[in-house]
């Protein structure tokens, strides 16, 4: 009896899985009639595209064909709310464009005596813009997961090429971090020291490629560095088998969630 209900919930997931995918399945059913111009064919080519989007497309082409948003993540958080809200956001406009341009097609289509020309010139117009709009949006859907999954690529072929390379051993963290809105603020001290039987010149640290590394200290002075992806390489720094260096990081960004667990396969 004490469990509260999240009212805002059920609203986010009318406007975002019912309304564009009653709008597209209108639009497209109105536009196959007004082609084929047959009741039963058109229930046919539906129900056909019904059953091929859920059994055969599902997932595929990173849910691009999911129009009822059937197998896309759609987990609504009361602490963080949708995970994937600009992925979510841009598939549901597609559909939903799509779904539009299909209604004033079917307006051009229809066997009538035109009331106005203008109206005509209207439903073209707004049309297509509805249909670029949407094909648009479905580009930057499926360009987004290519973006991220040619990152994983780049960042995991990259770590493999320094496989080899010692690193420092770590003794301590002391992170200060401060939450900015959507962006992190850190400031990490690091006590490190170098248990190998070799002096290292190569001395590299992971951070994630979303964070901009603003200053990086050693033993309290500026020390030059390159970025690599997700990698930071100390240069022109030599650590001696037993040195002990203490270390300082500032950065700041959002994190970028694609190049988390480069451990696990793509599919997983």
């Amino acid at each position: 009896q004490n469990t509260a209900v999240n009212w805002l919930a059920y609203g986010a997931y009318f406007l975002v899985i019912s309304v564009p995918t009653l709008i597209f399945i209108m639009g497209l059913s109105f536009l196959i009639m007004s082609i084929i111009r047959n009741q039963a064919v058109t229930f046919v080519v539906l129900l056909g595209y019904v059953a091929i989007s859920l059994f055969y497309l599902q997932d595929k082409v990173y849910y691009l064909f999911d129009y009822m948003a059937f197998n896309i993540p759609l987990t609504f958080s009361d602490f963080v709310g949708f995970g994937n809200l600009e992925t979510i956001l841009i598939h549901r406009g597609m559909y939903l464009s799509l779904g539009i341009a299909f209604i004033f097609y079917t307006v051009l289509l229809l066997r009538r005596l035109p009331h106005s020309e203008s109206m005509r010139i209207f439903s073209f117009l707004f049309g297509t813009i509805a249909l670029a709009g949407g094909i648009f949006l479905g580009s930057m859907h499926v360009g987004s997961f290519l973006k991220n999954q040619n990152l994983r690529e780049e960042m995991i072929s990259l770590n493999d090429q320094y496989l080899d390379v010692k690193q420092l051993a770590i003794s301590n963290y002391d992170i200060q971090l401060n939450h900015q809105g959507g962006t992190i603020s850190c400031e990490a001290t690091l006590d490190a020291r170098n248990d190998a039987n070799e002096t290292l010149s190569t001395v590299l640290f992971s951070l994630n490629p979303g964070l901009n590394l603003t200053r990086l200290t050693v033993n309290g002075k500026e020390q030059a560095f390159e970025r690599k992806l997700g990698l930071v390489e100390l240069t022109r720094l030599q650590v001696a088998p037993g040195e002990q260096l203490k270390l300082g990081f500032s950065y700041s960004g959002t994190i970028n969630e694609a190049a988390c667990f480069l451990d696990i396969d793509d599919e997983t």
